[in-house]
């Protein structure tokens, strides 16, 4: 199957997205390990630590609207139902 546009797209933004959280994710990572007594003193990881939350917050619903999508269609004749009924 060849993606199209805008399937295209959500696939490059959820890719970026996942890569930033782990990026950020490490950063917050390492700052922990580098200094665990003062990382909670520090505006620039709380800020961290929010980015992360919501981005991860962002996959988990997108992972779950997938997950039930992919649940409504997994039945064929429910599939084709809509197609035949999409159709003009």
């Amino acid at each position: 199957m060849q993606r199209r546009g805008p399937q295209r797209s959500v696939d490059v933004i959820v890719s970026t997205i996942f890569l930033l959280a782990l990026s950020i994710c490490f950063i917050i990572c390492a700052q922990l390990l580098h200094s665990y007594n003062t990382f909670l003193d520090s505006v620039l990881n709380w800020e961290l630590m929010v980015w992360a939350f919501a981005l991860l917050l962002f996959l988990l619903r997108l992972a779950t609207l997938g997950s039930e999508t992919n649940s409504k269609y997994s039945n064929a004749s429910v599939l084709l139902t809509e197609q035949v009924d999409g159709q003009p």
